[in-house]
């Protein structure tokens, strides 16, 4: 029997931590320095595996890759009531937690406990569903994301930011701009001082 579609996910970000493949879906990584918990990746679900849903899914797992099902994810949801608490108490079969994504919400999420103690972990922020369809499983409001954060050890070296793409920004173009202006304000400096005429 195949292994259920998270498991190659946890096994990619444990070798490789920082992938990140839901930037074109408003998904943005909150690196905190100091964290206990880092995200080590994050996945929008493709139509085969979301099949329909609006969720987060995730997992919570310790240094050497294991569930930690004392862990609690804290959700909130922009413009909501109070906080969400989410058990990490899923069987082996199932991601380490869920919780639904509803229509018109946007949700940030972090670790925020483990076995009852407050935690600092990084953040993942901008989960929400109102996206167009993607035939046949992922369609307007249906839409879900897979999140993994890791316990980081103290000899763990702090990772590199997960590069998130900013719509609508070349930052060739920009840095260009900012060397021109740059160019003529010193022009500008010469030519107030009399070195220019």
């Amino acid at each position: 029997m195949a292994d259920p579609w998270f498991v190659k996910y946890n096994e990619s970000y444990l070798k490789t931590p920082g992938q990140f493949d839901a930037g074109n879906y408003g998904v943005v990584v909150e690196m905190v320095e100091g964290a206990d918990f880092e995200i080590i990746g994050v996945h929008h679900l493709d139509q085969s595996e979301n099949v329909g849903n609006h969720h987060l899914w995730g997992d919570v797992l310790d240094e050497n890759g294991n569930r930690l099902r004392g862990a609690r994810v804290t959700t909130h949801r922009e413009g909501g009531p109070d906080p969400l608490y989410i058990a990490v108490d899923k069987p082996d079969n199932e991601p380490g937690f869920n919780c639904p994504l509803w229509q018109g919400e946007v949700v940030d999420a972090a670790v925020g406990a483990l076995d009852g103690q407050p935690v600092l972990s990084d953040r993942i922020r901008g989960l929400r569903t109102d996206w167009p369809d993607e035939p046949p499983g992922n369609t307007w409001f249906h839409h879900s994301f897979y999140v993994v954060w890791r316990a980081r050890s103290a000899t763990q070296p702090v990772p590199m930011p997960i590069p998130v793409p900013t719509p609508g920004i070349n930052v060739a173009e920009a840095l260009l701009a900012l060397q021109d202006a740059r160019q003529d304000i010193t022009v500008a400096e010469q030519i107030l001082r009399g070195e220019i005429v």
